[in-house]
């Protein structure tokens, strides 16, 4: 038998174990080379992956011509009062998004609070809440 028809006919070639693609990881309890046998891996986003994905989204919006806003994207502000912060701390504040992924690291909604200085939703809509402009 040849490496091919030991792949067709789902059996181990010699000692090893079946890999995966890069990315992809074996699921347990599944045959090799079978349908459903790898599953993408789950990725752990790092502060500098999501800075890195940040400043790809900034560099794309920076002509300032978008549909949402007519004006350039905010400087991120980490702390104090300004408009930006509040703005931010109003939209991101209440959207209850979970702190964590279902492997436990952090959210890229963990990621964009931890950048504008909140560690929480729930300090963020306080924070807007205490400083947003009262309508006269």
């Amino acid at each position: 038998m040849t490496w091919l028809s030991n792949i067709v006919n789902n059996k181990r070639v010699g000692s090893s174990v079946a890999k995966c693609w890069k990315g992809y990881q074996r699921v347990s309890g599944t045959t090799e080379f079978s349908d459903g046998s790898c599953e993408k891996s789950p990725t752990k986003m790092t502060d500098e992956e999501y800075n890195k994905k940040n400043a790809k989204m900034r560099r794309d919006h920076a002509s300032g011509v978008t549909y949402t806003s007519p004006t350039k994207l905010a400087n991120q502000q980490k702390s104090g009062t300004g408009s930006a912060r509040i703005s931010f701390a109003a939209r991101f504040g209440g959207q209850g998004h979970s702190m964590t992924e279902k492997d436990g690291s952090p959210s890229g909604y963990a990621h964009a609070l931890k950048r504008w200085g909140f560690s929480s939703g729930a300090q963020a809509t306080a924070f807007a809440n205490k400083h947003k402009k009262k309508d006269v």
